[in-house]
């Protein structure tokens, strides 16, 4: 949820006070960000990060300060910080993310106030079929035990059907200690599922076995792929 803040008027062109929203690429890692920016009580600035893809909201950052037209602002418990130039428009944030002495590029654009980032996919309408046959045939709740190297990871798939038919879903990685990370990209094609999991920077293709309960695939992140194996939950009494 972000966070609410009171302000009066609407800022100026020159001024970073809204909310933002940019895509962080490192690597396969595709994270969608957030940060909201305001002013207290005394006019200092203070500002939020949401990460959409790792489940995280209303982050307090430690340091926001804008001059000229640059805008900085760190997180010292998670050890980054952002420096970008706030164009002629006011609209758009160009700078470098700064984290464990990589600098990747990274712009924000102002949306509207208080809309969080990150809302549903848009589709097109090849993307939303097969997002709508992913969801007939494979909602529900899947577990997966999966042990590499020793260690046990014990995976959650939780799919389920939009109010346009889409499926939608969120993914839960125990030893990461990751819990409803958004999914992107489901989609039913070649006879098979496959979805991704940007706050992890994984993805999973499979397909469903004969009973319907089984969905057996491949998942392919960082070192490489690995097979895994999620069975279906069985429906919840009431």
């Amino acid at each position: 949820m972000l966070s609410l803040w009171v302000t009066f008027g609407a800022p100026s062109p020159a001024s970073p006070e809204g909310s933002w929203a940019g895509v962080l690429q490192q690597s396969a890692l595709r994270l969608r960000l957030g940060v909201n920016i305001a002013r207290d009580s005394a006019g200092q600035l203070v500002a939020t990060l949401d990460s959409v893809d790792q489940g995280a909201r209303g982050i307090p950052l430690d340091v926001v300060h804008f001059e000229g037209r640059t805008l900085r602002f760190e997180l010292k418990q998670l050890g980054f910080r952002y420096i970008g130039t706030l164009d002629s428009d006011g609209d758009t944030l160009s700078g470098q993310w700064v984290q464990a002495g990589q600098a990747v590029p990274l712009t924000f654009a102002r949306v509207p106030a208080n809309q969080p980032p990150g809302g549903a996919e848009a589709l097109t309408p090849e993307q939303l079929a097969a997002s709508r046959e992913a969801a007939r045939r494979v909602s529900g709740l899947w577990n997966a035990r999966v042990v590499r190297e020793g260690t046990t990871n014990l995976l959650r798939l939780k799919l389920w059907r939009a109010a346009n038919g889409a499926a939608r879903g969120a993914f839960d990685s125990l030893q990461n200690s990751a819990v409803n990370l958004p999914l992107t990209d489901i989609a039913w094609q070649e006879g098979g599922v496959k979805f991704t999991v940007p706050g992890l920077g994984g993805s999973f293709s499979g397909t469903l076995g004969p009973g319907a309960d089984l969905l057996s695939g491949t998942w392919r992140q960082g070192d490489g792929p690995f097979p895994v194996e999620f069975t279906k939950a069985p429906p919840t009494k009431p």
